[in-house]
This record gives structure tokens, C-alpha cells and sequence, in this order.
């Protein structure tokens, strides 16, 4: 047979599978030999681990908070609404004791399947205030916007950590104060810059009275990483006992949820995850896979990290967490994927979803809320 000449590469993705594979069966062999040579202390260890692993877990797990305060956040989870329909309807033809009345009773609680991402960020400057009144203005009943720290500990709404993206000026979000943020006009770069001229960066007391007072749904992503944010929401839910009603705590550091839920359980929290999130600063079908390190090591590094990430996130985090919702990005969405999670009882929130035929496919056969950087496509107020 003749051989196809072609160029040595390196795909460290594959080699990394590889290792791992090898690693796996290694381990299986030397456990299998354990056995085979009837070493019965090995066997008693392995399963005084297991059982003491499984108890850690058990005692340090935070229970989830009331499923009516998910549904007053959320809405009523249409998908089950349907089954519990379908099971009603079933149910009253055989037994003839539902009365047409209480068939056709409206639930209390609507769906709420919009989200504006940064306040619908294409639609005006993100995580701006004016960004906020848009989304009500325009009927969308729920928004998700970013927490962030600056310098001198102001919360406020910021996605980067460089203000370089947004505005003219350059430096880290972390390293300027208030009152030199406060200065920058982050509608400068925006398409629709001359309608949000001079809109500046919004607190997050304000933005979070704003919604209240709109009664809107709210979505608080936290991106600072520091402990003193913890403290910020904690605060936040006390000065504001509605927003265990009406807010929702995400991050994708899965310690700030855990140290946000271990001081008030109350608090409905949910977990974002995409694939490649340690190794890759983007991914997605539309933008590809861009590395964050170009040293090898690093990468591989990455790649393990992720590979673990991945593995807690779908087996124990949850659990941990006692998670209410998780955040997934839509190139991983399937029916399966969504139906395993609402086996655990948690929601699934899909983002970033901007195409009009992808926004129609996840409200209405899939039916699932869905994030989206605008509402120009989207029929609010109605499922169908």
C-alpha cells in the first residue's frame, strides 16, 4: 500500500488525550492486579475512602433554596408545565374528577424567556443604566448584567478587566477608582453611539434599585473574584429583601457561589460553564477556539484543568453547591443535556444566543430561557 506523505503535527488536545487514556488503563491494571493477588487490605482502603469521600461531600453540601423562589425568578419551567399537563389531562380522562375548571386555571406565575445579556448590549451601551430601561421599555422582563470591584471596593457593572474594549482610556478595572471610572464614557465605541452619548459606568446599588423598582428578573454575574464581593451581596440581599425573590447569583468560579450559599442558603445561585473555559479565551461555533497560552506547558496545564472543571461541574459541584439553575453555553445545548439536569432540578439559562433562527429553536422546542445581546428579533411578552 502506498503511504500519504504529509508533514508532522502537533495536536495537543490529542496527545493529552492520549496520556490520559494510558493513565486511566494503567490504573486499572494495578487494580486489577490487587485483586487478582486477593490483596483484601487494598480492597477495604479503596472502600473506606469511597465512603468517607461521599460523607465529606454529604456534610459540607448546601441544600437548594425553595423551588418557589426559582420559579418566582425564573418563571414556571414550561417544559415541566407540559408534562404536568400532559399528566393532568391523562389522569382526568381516566378518573373523570378534574373539573374542566381546574384544567384550564392559569398558573400564577409566568415564563420568562428573554434575558437581556449586559442589559441587551448591542442595543445600547452594556451593563449600562440606559441599557437596563431599554429592556423594560421594550418588554423584556429580565436582564443579566456583571459585578465588578474597583480599586477603593465600589461595586459596580463592568464584564472586562480593562476598561480598553469600551472606552477610550486604557488600565485595569481592578487598579482605578470610582471616581476615575466614573469619568468614562463607555457608549464612545458602541454602533449606536451617538443616541448613548456621555453614558457612563453604572453603580450597582443604582442599577440594582432600578430593577426593583422596575420589578424586573435579575441575573448578577459576578466577575471579581475577591471576597469582599461576597460580602457586597450579602449586604445587597439584606438592605433588599425582594431580590430573594427576584435575583439571581451566577459566577463561574464555583468558590464565590459556594461562600455566597454557605453564609445565606436563601439565596438562589446557578453555575455558568462553557468547554475549554481555563485553556481557551473564546469558543463557539461562530468565533472559534483562541488559546490564552502560547507556552506549551501552560496549555496542557489548562487542558487538565479544564478536563477536571468539566468533570465536577457535570458529577459534584451541583450537589456542593446545591445549585439552583446552570448557565450553558448554546453550542452544547442538546435535548439530553437539558433533560439530565432537570432530572437534578435545576434550570438550564442559555447563552449567548443572537441568531433569530437559534432564539426560535431554544423558546420554542426546546423551551428554555435564553440570553441574548439584543431584542430586535424577539416577539416579548409571548412563548410562541
Amino acid at each position: 500500500m502506498k503511504t500519504m506523505d504529509k508533514p508532522f503535527t502537533f495536536e495537543c488536545s490529542v496527545f493529552t488525550s492520549c496520556a490520559l487514556f494510558w493513565m486511566f488503563v494503567y490504573c486499572s491494571l494495578i487494580l486489577l492486579l490487587e485483586i487478582i493477588t486477593l490483596n483484601i487490605y487494598i480492597g477495604v482502603i479503596l472502600l473506606l475512602v469511597i465512603i468517607i469521600t461521599y460523607v465529606c461531600l454529604w456534610y459540607f453540601a448546601l441544600p437548594q433554596p425553595d423551588d418557589a423562589l426559582v420559579t418566582e425568578i425564573l418563571g414556571n419551567n414550561p417544559r415541566m408545565m407540559i408534562r404536568s399537563s400532559s399528566l393532568t389531562s391523562l389522569i382526568g380522562a381516566m378518573s373523570n374528577s378534574i373539573s374542566k375548571e381546574e384544567q384550564d386555571r392559569p398558573d400564577d406565575c409566568e415564563f420568562f424567556p428573554v434575558i437581556g445579556h449586559r442589559g441587551a448590549g448591542l442595543d445600547a451601551p452594556e451593563n449600562s443604566l440606559s441599557a437596563i430601561k431599554q429592556c423594560h421599555e421594550k418588554g423584556c422582563r429580565a436582564v443579566e448584567f456583571d459585578l465588578a470591584l474597583t480599586a477603593d471596593d465600589v461595586p459596580v457593572l463592568f464584564h472586562d478587566d480593562t476598561v480598553d474594549r469600551l472606552t477610550n482610556a486604557t488600565g485595569l478595572v481592578q487598579q482605578m477608582t470610582w471616581e476615575q471610572l466614573q469619568t468614562l464614557d463607555i457608549s464612545v465605541k458602541h454602533p449606536l453611539q451617538e443616541r448613548f452619548e456621555g453614558e457612563r459606568v453604572a453603580l450597582f446599588s443604582e442599577v440594582i434599585q432600578l430593577c426593583l423598582d422596575l420589578d424586573m428578573r435579575i441575573i448578577i454575574d459576578v466577575k471579581d473574584e475577591s471576597v469582599k464581593v461576597v460580602q457586597v451581596i450579602l449586604e445587597t440581599f439584606q438592605a433588599h429583601p425582594k431580590l430573594y425573590k427576584r435575583a439571581m447569583v451566577s459566577a463561574f468560579n464555583p468558590f464565590i457561589i459556594y461562600m455566597v450559599r454557605a453564609r445565606d442558603p436563601k439565596i438562589v445561585c446557578s453555575l455558568a460553564w462553557r468547554p475549554y473555559f481555563y485553556s481557551c479565551s473564546s469558543f463557539g461555533r461562530d468565533v472559534g477556539r483562541v488559546r490564552r497560552y502560547t507556552y506549551l506547558p501552560a496549555h496542557v496545564a489548562a487542558r487538565v484543568a479544564d478536563l477536571v472543571s468539566t468533570w465536577l461541574f457535570n458529577s459534584i459541584s451541583f450537589y456542593i453547591l446545591g445549585l439552583s439553575a446552570v448557565l450553558l453555553h448554546k453550542d452544547v445545548i442538546t435535548s439530553d443535556v437539558v433533560t439530565k439536569w432537570e432530572e437534578r432540578n435545576i434550570r438550564v439559562v442559555v447563552w449567548t444566543v443572537n441568531r433569530p433562527h437559534e432564539k426560535l429553536y431554544f423558546r420554542r422546542v426546546l423551551q428554555l430561557a435564553y440570553i441574548t445581546d439584543t431584542l430586535a428579533s424577539d416577539k416579548l411578552g409571548t412563548l410562541y
